[in-house]
C-alpha cells in the first residue's frame, strides 16, 4: 500500500519544448501550463529554441536554451546524449512538443531515453507537417479543437485512439469590453498578418460603406506584412485616412490584451494560414467578433459567440458590422456570449488538468 501511495504522489517529469513560433502564436499558453502544473504534481523543464529571453513566458519552470548551432536544419547534430546533458542529465517521463516541427526535432531523443512523446497540434498546417513526419505510432496527440481531431483521424485512422482534444485555456474578463464606454467612437481591431490575400481590403470596403451610411468607427490594424503598402494606398483611395491606424505588430501578448480591453469589435477578415490565440483572446476580452464561415475555430458560432459572414459575399461584412454598430445591446450580448463560451470551454485550469491527465495516462503501468 505504501508503494502505491508513493506512486500516486510521485511527480511526472516533463520536458516542454517550445520555440519563437509557439510563443508568437499561442500567447500565454506556455506560462499557463508551467504555472498550473505545480498543483498537478508535474515537474516541468522547458527547452526553448528561441532568440529571446523567455523567462516571463515559462513562469517558475526550469529553463534551458537549445544552442543556435543546433537549430533546423542542423538539429540532428544534437545527439540524445548532448540533449540530455543540456537539460541536466535527467531523462524526462514525457516530452511535450508544442508543434509538429518540434516533435520531429525531439523524436529521436525520446526513442533513446524511453520517454513518451506528446505533440500539440493547433491548426491544419500543423496536422499536415505531423502527417509528413511519420513519427512513432505510440505518440500521443493533443488537438486543440474537435475539427482538428477529426481531420487527423480521417487521414491516419490508426492514430484515432491516441488523439485527445484539450481546448486551449485563457483567462476571461469579468465583463465585456464591447461598448463598455458607449459614448466613445467604436474601436475595431484587426490582427491578421498583412498578406495580399488576408482579406483586409474587404474590411476597408465594408468600412467605407458603413461610414457613408452615417455611422462612426475607427479601425486599428495591429499587424504588418508585405501587403501593408497596398492597404495604406486603399485607405487613401477610400478617404479613410483619419479613421484607420496602422499600429504594427504587438509581439507582447500583454500589450495586445491591453489594446483589446480598449476596443469594441474584433474582425477576422479571412481564414488565417496559422492559428494564433488572438481570436480566443478577443472572445475572452468580451469583444463583438465578426469572422468568416468555414474556419477551423469550432468556438466561432454564428449568433452566439460571433457574427459570421460569407467571404464570397463581401457586402455581408458591412451589413453585419452596420447592424451591430446600430444596436449596441445586440453587440454587447454577442460579446457576452463569447465570454460565457470561454468560461465554459476554455478555462486555463481545465486545459492544465486535461494535459496533466494525459501525462499520467502515458506514465501509467499499462501504457
Amino acid at each position: 500500500m505504501a508503494d502505491e501511495a508513493e506512486q500516486l504522489v510521485s511527480p511526472v517529469s516533463t520536458l516542454l519544448v517550445i520555440d519563437d513560433d509557439v510563443l508568437d502564436r499561442l500567447g500565454s499558453t506556455t506560462r499557463q501550463l508551467c504555472v498550473g502544473m505545480i498543483d498537478e504534481v508535474v515537474r516541468v523543464t522547458v527547452l526553448a529554441r528561441s532568440t529571446r529571453q523567455v523567462e516571463q513566458a515559462v513562469g517558475p519552470s526550469r529553463l534551458c536554451y537549445l544552442p543556435s548551432r543546433c537549430w533546423p536544419w542542423h538539429w540532428q547534430r544534437l545527439s540524445p546524449q548532448q540533449a540530455l546533458e543540456l537539460i541536466g542529465d535527467e531523462k524526462p517521463d514525457v516530452i511535450h512538443c508544442m508543434s509538429a516541427d518540434l516533435a520531429l526535432m525531439a523524436h529521436n531523443w525520446a526513442m533513446e531515453w524511453g520517454s513518451r512523446v506528446v505533440v500539440q497540434l493547433t491548426d491544419l498546417p500543423d496536422v499536415r507537417r505531423f502527417l509528413r513526419a511519420r513519427l512513432s505510432p505510440e505518440i500521443m496527440v493533443i488537438a486543440s479543437t474537435p475539427t482538428l481531431q477529426q481531420s487527423l483521424a480521417r487521414k491516419r485512422a490508426r492514430l484515432a485512439g491516441r488523439i485527445r482534444v484539450v481546448p486551449l485555456g485563457i483567462p476571461a474578463n469579468p465583463d465585456p469590453a464591447c461598448f463598455a464606454e458607449p459614448e466613445r467612437i467604436p474601436a475595431v481591431l484587426v490582427t491578421a498578418p498583412l498578406t495580399h490575400d488576408c482579406g483586409l481590403h474587404l474590411v476597408l470596403k465594408a468600412m467605407e460603406a458603413v461610414v457613408a451610411a452615417g455611422q462612426d468607427m475607427h479601425l486599428f490594424v495591429l499587424s504588418s506584412g508585405p501587403g501593408e503598402y497596398v492597404f495604406r494606398k486603399v485607405v487613401r483611395q477610400l478617404g479613410l485616412r483619419s479613421r484607420v491606424t496602422f499600429a504594427g505588430d504587438l509581439h507582447d501578448w500583454t500589450a495586445t490584451q491591453a489594446a483589446m480591453r480598449d476596443a469594441d469589435f474584433y474582425i477576422l477578415p479571412g481564414e488565417r494560414r496559422r492559428f494564433t490565440i488572438s481570436t480566443l483572446m478577443a472572445m475572452a476580452t468580451g469583444l463583438a467578433i465578426l469572422a468568416p464561415t468555414g474556419t477551423i475555430g469550432d468556438y466561432l458560432i454564428d449568433g452566439v459567440t460571433a457574427s459570421l459572414f460569407d467571404p464570397q459575399k463581401p457586402r455581408q461584412i458591412s451589413e453585419r458590422l452596420s447592424a451591430l454598430l446600430a444596436d449596441k445591446a445586440a453587440a454587447r450580448q454577442l460579446a457576452q456570449g463569447a465570454l460565457d463560451y470561454i468560461r465554459a470551454h476554455h478555462q486555463a485550469s481545465a486545459m492544465v488538468a486535461g494535459v496533466a491527465g494525459i501525462y499520467r495516462e502515458l506514465c501509467s503501468p499499462g501504457e
